[in-house]
């Protein structure tokens, strides 16, 4: 019998391994929290310091300077990377209930108390006087488009009064929540022309909550008032008060047609605006069949067109690979000097996705989409589509690539050699 050459056969060995090693390779990786000036990336943000917010793992709201990206920003104890593009908040003195901008209507307002931030004396008192009224605060003259649908948010906390009603009204028709702090609830309800949207109830540090909702007061109003009621119990908003009793309120927050709230603006004597986040990193590998995955919170939606993109390979243009919002659908897209799409139906406002686009070593692509741990839902392979022997540029954009962001919070993005599965995507 011929002696087995025990050096070919571990050479062969090791190249089968590499090869395999390869084919699986992750050709890239980001993750919340993982330094973005050790991989080179680059963020920017040109709003003043002290505009953009975010939640960290307390559940207190934080504030950051010019530039900074806000990588720690927690939604139900998970790490994120929060991307948003540009609002302002019209809401002036939105901490400051004491100021003459807000109508006290049988209530005071005292700014003593700390608020959903950790600092002392950052959010007001609002207590109901002796009187058999409503007790409120409110708002006006904020503008707004006809048919549009509006955002609000605001922070409450209890302080003898669990039970008010949130609202944006223009003469008999309004939009908005009731809200009981005791449940944690907000649900929407309407009157006259208005029509509801949404309702969101998030439960933060030492008591604190925060509430948001958005609707369409009427088909004509161009201005709107943001309104609070409180109830001695829920449903009675004009009672007998007490003299003592309230809740604590800070950073109410209306952002112009924004159809959803995003994360607060403080505001003083005039309106704020945070910029839009840019964040890119850069990918050097030459393009190839690969796997682009991306799992994130859905806050809002993406701006439509492959211009933009939930995350992208190439240049600020279109030309490269990019999973982005169609309108009616998310959709991956190989684009060179021709396109190629395939898509799965947009996801909701919350969900939490799981994106992965799929370029063939034909150029082909596909596209799948997981929502809320659930089924990957798959679109149809595309025809082929010749790869780029290099990308217009070598970045990979996350959240945006045109300079018109989109609303998600990123917990990971990946870059897989060849065609994966779901499954090693997660494990990558």
């Amino acid at each position: 019998m011929g002696r087995i050459n025990t050096n070919t056969r571990d050479r062969d060995f090791l190249a089968m391994l590499k090869h395999r090693r390869r084919a699986h390779a992750t050709l890239f990786r980001y993750q919340s929290g993982q330094s973005i000036a050790a991989k080179g990336g680059t963020f920017t943000n040109a709003s003043a310091n002290g505009v953009p917010s975010y939640i960290d793992s307390g559940g207190v709201v934080r504030f950051v300077n010019t530039n900074t990206l806000r990588d720690q920003h927690y939604i139900g104890g998970v790490r994120t990377t929060l991307i948003e593009g540009a609002r302002t908040n019209q809401c002036l003195q939105s901490s400051d209930m004491t100021q003459a901008v807000w109508v006290k209507g049988a209530s005071s307002a005292l700014k003593n108390v700390t608020g959903p931030d950790a600092v002392a004396s950052s959010a007001c008192t609002l207590t109901e006087d002796g009187t058999n009224a409503a007790h409120s605060v409110s708002q006006g003259s904020l503008t707004i488009t006809a048919s549009a649908t509006q955002p609000f948010s605001i922070f409450l906390k209890a302080n003898g009064r669990t039970n008010c009603r949130v609202y944006l009204v223009n003469g008999a028709d309004f939009v908005g929540v009731t809200v009981n702090l005791v449940a944690g609830t907000a649900v929407g309800f309407t009157g006259g022309a208005g029509v509801f949207n949404y309702a969101h109830i998030t439960a933060l540090a030492n008591g604190w909550f925060r509430i948001e909702f958005s609707g369409r007061i009427n088909v004509a109003s161009t201005t709107a008032t943001a309104q609070l009621d409180m109830a001695a119990v829920a449903g009675t908003y004009s009672y007998q008060g007490d003299g003592v009793s309230g809740m604590l309120i800070y950073g109410a927050d209306q952002e112009k047609d924004g159809i959803f709230a995003t994360s607060v603006i403080q505001t003083g004597a005039a309106s704020v605006t945070r910029a839009t986040d840019a964040f890119s990193l850069p990918y050097p590998i030459t393009p190839r069949s690969l796997t682009l995955y991306a799992k994130f919170f859905n806050l809002g939606t993406f701006q439509t067109g492959s211009t933009n993109g939930v995350v992208a390979i190439g240049g600020a243009a279109n030309q490269g690979l990019c999973i982005f919002n169609s309108g009616a659908n998310a959709q991956v897209l190989h684009r060179t000097a021709s396109d190629v799409t395939s898509s799965a139906a947009y996801p909701n406002q919350f969900d939490v996705v799981e994106h992965r686009g799929l370029m063939n070593p034909d150029g082909s692509v596909l596209f799948g989409q997981t929502l809320n741990a659930g089924a990957e839902a798959v679109g149809a392979t595309s025809g082929a589509n010749a790869i780029l022997a290099a990308w217009v540029a070598a970045t990979l954009f996350i959240g945006d690539r045109n300079g018109v962001a989109g609303f998600a919070a990123f917990q990971s993005v990946k870059i897989l050699a060849g065609v994966q599965s779901l499954a090693r995507c997660r494990a990558a």
